[in-house]
């Protein structure tokens, strides 16, 4: 059996090794914006002084995972590039007693800060802290952070289960109004991927210049990093079931945390297997039953929107090899018939008879049959036969919709409701590997891909127009890899 296991970590490290060679085959993800630091500075009791030497062991408590080292001149040493998760920190000094940490938080993009005091004692003397150590308020840097750790949003009754919008619940975030998206954009569907046009964190125009990052890696178009975020959409939508923690972060931000672009940071990263194994499913319901028609709606006499959403999926993550190797993986589908409102301009039943109307200077309205101006004049006299078809298959099809009159007599406005279905699949993969205590891998996929038909809202019902109803095949992914 440990002959086996033996041959299969060589063969992950090999695998590993030719991602490393291969290039662009996957982005190598940003330590700062995925990893957290804890800095523990050891003095002594009573004299405050700074204890060098002293022995640190960082245990992973969901991996069993082993960080050793040993306290600067200062009494301070820095660990760098920590997973999300908690942690046992042990202190052992000569002349000390022994000091543990039993609950060390680290945290997507911040850092924790620990002082232990030691006191005299032999190293058999345990001191054990239960108390839960947390990233505090930052010292260090101007940049403000808060980080939301989907566990404490998974079970409420929240629209959607895209956790990118929670960033714009944080404290300090002053809102302005909603993105407008179109009602003729089907492809958008009821992914609840609006984010607000404008806004400011903290008295700074925050949503003006935003970065996100998933697992390091950029997660949104340069072009949408500033306007006020016309589409409002990342390039693989974070979801509930395989983000673990989101940090925002603003102030004044340097190179390490908004890639000196950004006011505005929101770093993401996707959960990961521990020694324990641990799975979900779930199904996210909504029906056109349980809505209420817009006001629109029933102005114009339409019914209501059809929405049946079904959005279902499951999770589980676990070690391969105990203690060396963990996975993760998600697999969930959106499946949505949609109904959309499209318009269409047309002619009235006299204009298509040449009979057109205008108001004269002094307010009354004149009708002319332009097309015995026309004849007169020596041209057709009658509708041209291309056009005429076209008015037969028109005047074919406005059963299917509402005419509204408009405030020019010689057209109407044809609203029409557009039924279309959209299927969104998001696969998520992780893998982390221990090799050894001085060298680590992790490999994180995350996709969405998008099918929808049509797409786009047809601009006439029935079908009369070929080239009116399209079906895209979005697919969007992130790759990263870090060691």
């Amino acid at each position: 059996m440990q002959t086996s296991a033996k041959r299969l970590g060589a063969a992950i490290s090999k695998l590993t090794l030719v991602f490393c060679l291969i290039p662009g085959a996957i982005r190598l993800s940003a330590q700062t914006g995925t990893t957290g630091t804890i800095t523990v500075a050891v003095q002594d009791d009573p004299s405050a002084s700074a204890v060098p030497d002293a022995v640190l062991e960082l245990r992973d408590l969901g991996t069993n995972d082993v960080r050793k080292a040993l306290t600067q001149q200062s009494g301070v040493y820095t660990f760098p590039n920590l997973p999300f998760g908690l942690y046992q920190l042990t202190i052992i000094a000569k002349g000390f007693q022994r000091e543990v940490f039993e609950s060390v938080q680290v945290q997507t993009a911040r850092a924790t800060e620990i002082t232990a005091t030691l006191r005299l004692g032999g190293a058999t003397e345990t001191v054990r802290v239960i108390a839960d150590a947390t990233p505090l308020v930052e010292v260090a840097s101007t940049v403000l952070a808060t980080t939301i750790d989907t566990k404490q949003v998974v079970n409420l009754p929240i629209q959607g289960r895209n956790v990118f919008n929670l960033a714009f619940t944080t404290p300090g975030f002053a809102v302005t109004p909603l993105a407008v998206v179109s009602q003729t954009t089907l492809s958008q569907g009821p992914q609840d991927n609006t984010i607000p046009t404008s806004g400011t964190y903290n008295n700074l125009p925050g949503a003006a210049i935003v970065g996100a990052s998933l697992d390091g890696v950029p997660g949104i178009s340069n072009r949408f990093k500033s306007a006020g975020f016309s589409y409002g959409t990342v390039v693989v939508q974070p979801r509930l079931e395989n983000i673990a923690e989101m940090t925002v972060q603003t102030g004044q931000m340097d190179l390490s945390g908004g890639a000196g672009t950004s006011t505005l940071q929101i770093n993401l990263v996707t959960r990961r297997g521990t020694n324990a194994y641990h799975g979900r499913l779930f199904e996210d319901f909504r029906n056109t039953a349980l809505n209420a028609n817009t006001w629109i709606n029933n102005a114009t006499r339409l019914p209501r929107n059809i929405i049946k959403l079904n959005d279902f999926g499951g999770s589980i993550g676990g070690p391969i090899l105990k203690n060396k190797l963990f996975f993760y993986g998600s697999l969930a589908e959106s499946i949505a018939p949609l109904s959309r409102v499209s318009t269409a301009t047309v002619l009235s039943p006299g204009a298509q008879q040449g009979l057109f109307s205008y108001k004269t200077s002094s307010g009354a309205l004149q009708t002319v049959n332009v097309l015995q101006v026309a004849g007169t004049a020596g041209y057709p006299s009658t509708v041209l036969p291309n056009i005429s078809s076209q008015l037969t298959k028109i005047n074919g099809i406005l059963s299917a919709g509402t005419l509204i009159p408009t405030s020019d007599p010689n057209i109407l406005t044809l609203n029409h409701v557009v039924h279309a279905r959209q299927t969104i699949h998001y696969p998520t993969l992780r893998l982390d590997y221990s090799a050894r205590e001085n060298m680590r891998f992790s490999v994180v996929y995350n996709q969405t891909s998008t099918v929808c038909v049509p797409c786009n809202s047809p601009t006439w019902p029935g079908g009369i127009n070929p080239y009116d109803n399209g079906s895209v095949n979005p697919f969007n992914r992130i790759a990263s890899f870090s060691f």
